[in-house]
């Protein structure tokens, strides 16, 4: 799914955790993905994605790092989603931007890989007004599932 250069990934707790290091103007970011099991279902675990903060938490809101190399930072977290995957094939990914405009960035992320015939999840959408449907590549949703296809259809 995945053909852009990416970051080493350390990968933890059964493909749970997944640290990496993101280089730009001669910075170097702690970034951190982590998957948690919904309280309410637990079939469901929602993807967060942010920096290391100082003490350890997860900094979703964080913009310290410039553009240049974002498509290696979302390829890297689109990897780490194939890695849980591989120990959780039966789950539930839920996740949602940070901001409105990190949602739409994921929306265009997603558009892009929706096509490809090789592509073995499902995609679904969540509505303003909480509905889940199908992913559709020019709508607007405020977050989204991803389950991986069985592979006997």
């Amino acid at each position: 799914m995945n053909s852009k250069p990416l970051y080493k990934i350390d990968t933890f707790q059964d493909g749970l955790y997944h640290f990496f290091e993101s280089v730009s103007d001669n910075v170097i970011t702690q970034k951190v993905v982590a998957f948690r099991q919904s309280e309410e279902d637990d079939l469901i675990y929602s993807l967060v994605f942010g920096n290391v903060g100082d003490n350890g938490e997860i900094d979703v809101y964080s913009t310290n790092n410039s553009n240049e190399n974002m498509e290696t930072i979302l390829g890297t977290v689109i990897s780490t989603i194939e890695i849980f995957f591989k120990y959780h094939p039966d789950k539930i990914i839920t996740f949602t931007g940070s901001t409105p405009s990190r949602t739409r960035l994921y929306r265009a992320v997603i558009g892009k890989f929706v096509d490809e015939k090789d592509f073995s999840y499902n995609i679904y959408g969540i509505s303003n007004d909480r509905e889940v449907e199908s992913f559709q590549k020019h709508k607007s949703y405020i977050g989204y599932f991803i389950q991986k296809k069985d592979e006997n259809s």
